[in-house]
């Protein structure tokens, strides 16, 4: 055994390989969890932290010599084969998620429910999830089925209560339980992300997902992919990738979108997102932007024959009461933080385009007694509720996020485009003919996909190329 806890074998095994070669290849390495070594001051083979091995990719670190096992190509060509392997197991599985696909059967089941008797299905999926995180089980196609489970009784649990409200608003106490529970099984399914059980090629998983509802299979993946995406965000910040990839291009790269919207003598990132990009708070914050995912399209349920259908012409006002029902719901319980039914209501505003549904105004301005106009903004995006109330800022940083995976989602799935497609398509209509989701957000998300192994580089390449 050797200082740095290699065999000799296993010495012998490490190879050299290229700066160039490890970019190429970044994806793989990293959603493989595949080591790579250095040598230290002292001569010895260390290997690099997973998160580290971009900062030690900078341009100006390039004398460094970089190891990697020699068989390296052989495990990613392995783990591809079992991801496969997991795709062959999803038909014979795939029917256990059926069943919360019946939206009228299920919501009708827990609306019969007892208070008491959702919770108790609650503590069920509180226990399934414990035990994947307790197990520390890899994401597969077993424990998506889990989660799954667990965000349709949790779903269906909240649909209930908040039926039961507006019927007797005298029983809005009794959701205090659920609520809580909620809260505990989302700061589970985030903490799953955040432990790095899950790598992020294994969460493209969820796409291959249905339960026969075109409507609530939207509903479990924004809530999913919502989750992962603001833990992604955090990682961007955290190596760095602001600074490099967003600030040091931003004047050539981004101004030119955000011009179109706002006139205003200085625009930088400080003016885009008010104060500047930070991270997501993961524990109270993200908890409140969570349950904003699980909740915002609820209102679609009672129309639900027309958003499942693929056929029927567009009705604009039965697309619209939705995110209306949604809100209205929500705000009947006078409990939920303001994320919760902010998100619901304003999730398809698409910085005031005339496509949008354009409610904040009206509807800040009743629901506060203000007069809220957005012609006087300074900022795009706000972390901040009262700057967004107030019409300091466009738009409210979680919203702005569910508005990319949302029309993401439903672009791809609903109808049946490639990953690549559907980039393409929200790259040019939504950005680039027309300012409508945040640029800056919407490359961060790119680069999600990418890392999701949904896109290659090359089609990175081809969609982030495109300017103006």
């Amino acid at each position: 055994m050797t200082l740095n806890g290699l065999t000799s074998e296993e010495l012998q095994n490490l190879i050299k390989i290229s700066r160039e070669e490890i970019i190429k290849n970044i994806h793989d390495i990293l959603s493989n969890s595949i080591p790579v070594w250095r040598k230290n001051i002292d001569g010895i083979m260390v290997p690099i932290p997973v998160d580290k091995l971009e900062q030690y990719l900078g341009e100006n670190l390039n004398e460094i010599v970089f190891y990697i096992d020699k068989n390296w190509k052989i495990r990613v060509k392995n783990s591809q084969l079992s991801n496969q392997n997991n795709k062959f197991q999803i038909p014979s599985l795939i029917k256990q998620l059926e069943q919360y696909g019946d939206v009228a059967e299920q919501a009708g089941r827990f609306q019969k429910m007892t208070i008491v008797d959702r919770e108790a299905i609650l503590d069920q999926g509180l226990e399934q999830l414990t035990g994947i995180k307790e197990n520390k089980v890899k994401l597969d196609i077993s424990a998506i089925i889990s989660m799954v489970e667990v965000v349709a009784y949790t779903f269906y649990a909240h649909h209930a209560n908040l039926q039961d409200i507006t019927k007797s608003p005298n029983l809005r106490n009794n959701i205090q339980g659920v609520m809580g529970k909620t809260r505990w099984i989302l700061s589970i399914l985030i903490d799953l992300l955040r432990m790095g059980l899950f790598n992020f090629q294994d969460f493209n998983i969820i796409e291959d997902i249905s339960t026969q509802s075109i409507t609530f299979d939207h509903i479990i993946r924004v809530l999913l992919k919502f989750n992962a995406f603001c833990i992604f965000f955090n990682y961007y910040i955290d190596q760095g990738l602001i600074t490099k990839n967003i600030r040091a291009v931003f004047k050539d790269k981004y101004l030119q979108y955000y011009r179109k919207r706002l006139d205003i003598d200085i625009i930088s990132i400080e003016s885009v997102f008010k104060d500047g990009i930070r991270r997501i708070d993961e524990t109270d914050e993200l908890l409140d932007y969570s349950m904003g995912a699980l909740l915002f399209d609820m209102g679609k349920l009672p129309d639900l024959q027309y958003h499942d259908s693929v056929d029927t012409n567009y009705d604009d006002k039965i697309v619209k009461r939705h995110a209306l029902n949604s809100y209205n719901m929500i705000m009947n319980t006078k409990m939920y933080p303001f994320a919760v039914p902010a998100m619901a209501a304003f999730h398809h505003e698409l910085y005031g385009s005339k496509t949008g549904y354009n409610f904040t105004n009206a509807i800040i301005s009743k629901l506060y007694k203000i007069k809220r106009d957005d012609t006087k903004a300074s900022y795009f995006i706000t972390y901040d509720e009262k700057d967004f109330i107030n019409g300091l800022a466009l738009a409210y940083f979680p919203i702005k996020i569910l508005e990319i995976i949302d029309i993401y989602d439903a672009l791809k799935n609903k109808k049946k485009r490639s990953a690549f497609e559907t980039l393409m398509m929200m790259k040019k209509e939504f950005i680039t003919q027309s300012l409508k989701i945040d640029p800056i957000l919407f490359a961060i998300y790119l680069e999600f996909n990418n890392r999701c192994g949904l896109i290659d580089a090359k089609d990175f390449e081809d969609i982030d190329s495109i300017i103006f």
